[in-house]
């Protein structure tokens, strides 16, 4: 629904600015924060893996990660980036 300004146009500097989030999609939303957010792949995610083990030392090999859409590819790479 637009908004009508009687007399007055704001400039858009005085328009309240929407926060960047609500642009992103809502799968970029939902992804998970950290490593305990992320459900599936416990064979890689549990806490005796060799992954997991591995990014607590510091030393993360080359991976790459292979698998169907949506299984959590992405999620875990961006988790590792940050």
């Amino acid at each position: 629904m637009p908004i009508h300004y009687i007399g007055y146009m704001p400039t858009t500097y005085e328009l309240p600015l929407a926060p960047v989030d609500d642009h992103r999609p809502l799968a970029d939303k939902m992804r998970p924060k950290n490593f305990g957010e992320v459900l599936g792949q416990e064979h890689v995610l549990s806490k005796d893996s060799l992954f997991i083990k591995a990014l607590d030392s510091g030393t993360v090999p080359s991976v790459i990660f292979w698998g169907p859409p949506g299984c959590g590819k992405t999620t875990i790479a961006r988790l590792i980036a940050d």
